[in-house]
This record gives C-alpha cells, sequence and structure tokens, in this order.
C-alpha cells in the first residue's frame, strides 16, 4: 500500500512540475525583438547596429538560464532591454513560438 501511495505522489508532483514549463515566459513591456550577435563581449551588435552590453549585463537561454557570451556563436533572436545609457541590460533567446508571438 505504501508503494503504490509514493508512485501516487510522484505521478502528482510530476504533473505539477510539468505545467510549469508550459507556462510561457513574460518579458518587460520595455523589451524588443531583435536579432543579437556578440562579437567580443562586451561589444555586441543588434540588427546589424553596434552595441555593448551593461556592466552586469546579462543573457538568458531559452530555459532563463544565464549564458556565457563567448559560447553563442552567430546571430540569435532575441527579447533585449536597455539601461539608461543605451547598453544591453538583459537579452532572452527567443524559442521559435516566442518569435511569432514577438512578431504580431
Amino acid at each position: 500500500m505504501k508503494t503504490s501511495s509514493r508512485v501516487l505522489v510522484m505521478l502528482a508532483a510530476l504533473a505539477l512540475s510539468t505545467s510549469v514549463w508550459a507556462q510561457a515566459r513574460k518579458f518587460p513591456e520595455q523589451s524588443k525583438l531583435g536579432s543579437l550577435q556578440v562579437t567580443v563581449f562586451p561589444l555586441a551588435s543588434i540588427d546589424g547596429n553596434p552595441a555593448r552590453f551593461a556592466a552586469g549585463g546579462r543573457i538568458f537561454d531559452t530555459n532563463n538560464r544565464l549564458v556565457i557570451p563567448a559560447t553563442l556563436s552567430g546571430s540569435v533572436a532575441v527579447r533585449y532591454e536597455l539601461d539608461q545609457a543605451g547598453q544591453i541590460r538583459r537579452a532572452w533567446i527567443l524559442l521559435p513560438a516566442e518569435i511569432e508571438a514577438a512578431q504580431r
């Protein structure tokens, strides 16, 4: 009897955890859609225009984990947020569905 109740608890926990994965990410309203290419950190380009990362600027992958800028190659579709000086404060690498939703 103990084993079956443990299995039920584990199945319930799994069902709850997968519903969290299915939630859409929320981006700040002021964030913009763009194509980011990191050249030599902290230098980058957004949509072909020169850009720079702010001190403490961060890049998040599709699972909201921090990305080391040197690991990025080529251009990636992102939502990005600039600081008051016009430097990249945060950037989120987008999933195909997020790109499609942002273009609407």
